[in-house]
């Protein structure tokens, strides 16, 4: 018998079932937040489930959105673009040529070029230093000075490539920097002197991939500058030895080169004497060798040894490097006769 106690306790009544969702093939489940109890009437979670559709004004059900590539949007990309030219202020960018804002003079022979102090430093070994001796000198009381001579620091023939060289340190995209091939070795010594390590490394890699094609013209460039006696350091110094061995293994084919011919007539006689008489010379016949002296021989110079007249086609006017060009005279010896005056007549059969 139930006891009438007013303390005793009725056990409550489960509570009521939530509604159950139609699966769209009609079957049966639970929602998520379902709670089942046992017959004390303690509550028991529910075991989790994946979540239901829902049945949306008797329609189709509605599945919650999944994410996925289908699923998702990729937001709208912004579109943004500097209105106010190709530089600052819609002006270009900082050029060499134009002297626009310069602070630092540099003198190569009879050209002035008013260039910037820190572009120059940031590109150069030399002009870093440069600058720094003469803001020490003038901290200490002496006059300022703004600018650099390389007239003599630079070798004479090399003056001509030192704009090529301003190109490359003033340039937004070094690496699509190019050089011809005329003016390569130029430029690397050039880089070589002002302590220039992305040019020196740009016609270092330029040098190699055109090599066996061009040894000729490299060997006249080294020629120009090179003075007998004195070190141009191991990189020069093996692109002198190799092109030499180059042109004696292809001595014939570059003469057919009329550019190359061209540079090998500009050799001095003492690089010459030393390609034509190695035992390894690569030509047909001795003729080939006598008509090549015959050419050089009608080299036409005045009393300083500058040539005066040109050898060959396309050949232009004499560089005035007195040290580089012969002098009547000075022979091959053997018997390939002599490079700067008359040919010597062939040995008799």
């Amino acid at each position: 018998r139930a006891s009438a106690h007013p303390s005793a306790r009725v056990p409550r009544p489960p509570p009521p079932r939530k509604a159950l969702a139609m699966e769209p093939q009609g079957s049966l489940d639970t929602s998520e937040d379902e709670e089942f109890h046992d017959a004390s009437g303690r509550r028991s979670p529910g075991i989790p489930g994946p979540s239901p559709p829902t049945v949306l004004g008797g329609g189709a059900a509605h599945h919650p959105r999944r994410c996925g590539a289908s699923a998702h949007t990729p937001p709208a990309r912004l579109s943004l673009h500097f209105s106010g030219g190709s530089g600052g202020g819609g002006h270009s960018p900082l050029c060499w040529r134009d002297g626009r804002f310069s602070d630092w003079a540099v003198q190569v022979g009879e050209k002035t070029y008013h260039l910037h102090a820190f572009l120059l430093a940031r590109a150069s070994l030399f002009f870093e230093s440069h600058m720094s001796v003469a803001a020490r000198a003038e901290s200490d009381g002496a006059a300022p000075t703004r600018g650099s001579d390389l007239t003599e620091v630079l070798p004479y023939s090399c003056h001509a490539a030192f704009e090529d060289t301003l190109d490359f340190m003033y340039s937004s995209n070094q690496a699509a920097f190019e050089a011809p091939a005329s003016k390569a070795l130029f430029l690397l010594k050039i880089a070589d002197i002002l302590g220039i390590c992305g040019l020196f490394d740009a016609m270092g890699r330029r040098i190699e991939m055109a090599f066996s094609d061009t040894a000729p013209l490299l060997l006249e460039q080294y020629c120009r500058f090179h003075i007998p006696g004195t070190d141009d350091g191991d990189a020069l110094r093996q692109i002198r030895e190799r092109a030499v061995e180059l042109v004696q293994s292809k001595f014939q084919p570059f003469l057919a080169d009329p550019e190359m011919r061209t540079a090998l007539l500009r050799l001095p006689s003492a690089v010459l004497a030393e390609i034509l008489e190695a035992d390894d010379l690569l030509v047909a016949g001795e003729d080939v060798v006598f008509d090549f002296v015959a050419a050089r021989s009608e080299r036409v110079v005045d009393r300083q040894g500058v040539p005066v007249s040109p050898v060959g086609p396309g050949e232009h006017a004499g560089h005035g490097d007195p040290a580089f060009d012969s002098e009547p005279g000075r022979g091959l010896g053997g018997s390939f006769g002599s490079i700067g005056g008359a040919p010597a007549a062939p040995p008799p059969p």
